[in-house]
């Protein structure tokens, strides 16, 4: 009897302890996809959604690269992203190539199709690298009362859209923006900044410039800016009106500041103008042909 009573106790034990590591595992996302104006779209929403969406502007890609929605639940970034309630969504955008205003446009729409899909949202950001990042400043510059703030990685602040050319920033951000940079976007981002504070008023936000340095080159990287980060801290500047703290401290000084308040600008780089791509279609939205910079 006594027996038994042992192997029922340690039976019990064991299922208790793999209850326990089942409540520890996270669970899976739920996936949802579809189509809006031949953009496909993703989203990852987890089970303790807290209402906050980030959308996702997917970099430059040109012709033949298909059209397809790349959303990864594993890496890191969305792991942390998951876990803290955020739901993450990204397009395809309607086609490839330098791709501005139709890529906006496509970016609020899948913002109005996710408000369908899981209620309307209480806090909606948008990130991007690359052109993507580029697609977030301009949309912080001309859609702050559609967006909550603006999360600008790497952007390629120098691309144009050869379907649209008068599309430029105009450095007056009227949302929050966070600016995550590395060396090879450097001189452009801190020019852009200097422009945006010269241009400042009551209607407009100085950018917040976060630098990551190269992987290897310092030695607490656990101290470094990460995109989950600079997510949270740009949702908390939305929340209480009051910036983050520039995260400067391993930004190489390559010559003295034209402005006080700014940091030291690297050497530029030389760009290229992107290639137009004949075998792409022009926009299937209207283009603003006003005078850049208004």
């Amino acid at each position: 009897m006594l027996y038994s009573r042992i192997i029922f106790l340690g039976l019990w034990l064991v299922s208790l302890g793999a209850v326990a590591l089942r409540g520890e595992a996270p669970a899976e996302p739920q996936r949802i996809e579809g189509m809006i104006a031949g953009a496909r779209w993703a989203a990852l929403v987890p089970d303790n959604w807290s209402g906050r969406i980030l959308l996702e502007a997917p970099d430059l890609r040109h012709a033949p690269t298909p059209l397809a929605a790349e959303l990864d639940a594993a890496t890191p970034d969305h792991q942390a992203l998951l876990t803290a309630g955020w739901a993450i969504a990204t397009t395809s955008y309607r086609r490839t190539g330098p791709i501005l205003v139709d890529a906006i446009e496509d970016l609020r729409a899948l913002r109005d199709r996710l408000a369908v899909e899981l209620g309307a949202p209480r806090l909606v950001l948008v990130t991007g690298v690359g052109m993507g990042g580029l697609i977030a400043t301009l949309m912080a510059e001309r859609y702050a009362d559609e967006f909550h703030g603006f999360l600008a990685q790497d952007p390629s602040l120098g691309l144009r859209d050869p379907r649209a050319l008068r599309l430029r920033c105009d450095h007056q951000p009227r949302a929050p923006l966070l600016i995550l940079f590395g060396p090879a976007t450097a001189a452009e981002t801190i020019d852009y900044e200097e422009r945006a504070r010269a241009a400042a008023n009551a209607e407009s936000y100085v950018p917040v410039l976060w630098y990551q340095p190269p992987p290897g080159t310092v030695d607490a990287p656990t101290e470094l800016p990460t995109v989950p980060a600079a997510v949270e801290a740009l949702a908390t500047w939305v929340a209480t009106s009051r910036p983050p703290a520039p995260r400067l401290e391993y930004l190489p000084a390559a010559e003295e500041p034209s402005h006080k308040d700014s940091p030291a600008r690297p050497a530029p780089r030389a760009t290229a103008e992107p290639p137009v791509l004949p075998e792409e279609p022009p926009p299937t939205v209207p283009v603003d042909e006003s005078p850049a910079g208004r």
